[in-house]
């Protein structure tokens, strides 16, 4: 395999995204692993849903904002504004060794 030089780019510069983000991504697997969050959404359930049974009395929009997170990771899906575990993708409890 060639290596670049000091004047030539590298050929996948993607591997830096990686690096970046991969810590952001482990973050939101091991939040979403404590909550058990594919378990608490096995029917599928409105945001407002998911921050009562989770406890979450104050603004909502942070926890939006992580289940987004989780939709776009693939552990869940985001359809009508509310929220179900993805079959391709579970993770929870029972991915726990």
């Amino acid at each position: 395999m060639r290596q670049a030089t000091d004047n030539e780019p590298l050929s996948d510069p993607s591997i830096f995204f990686d690096l970046m983000v991969g810590p952001v991504r482990m973050a939101v697997l091991n939040t979403a692993l404590e909550l058990d969050i594919t378990g608490l959404l096995d029917d599928g359930k409105p945001l407002e849903d998911v921050a009562e049974a989770l406890g979450v009395t104050a603004d909502t929009a942070n926890l939006g904002y992580f289940l987004d997170a989780t939709s776009a990771m693939g552990f869940t899906e985001k359809q009508n504004g509310g929220y179900r575990r993805s079959e391709e993708r579970r993770v929870g409890k029972e991915c726990r060794s």
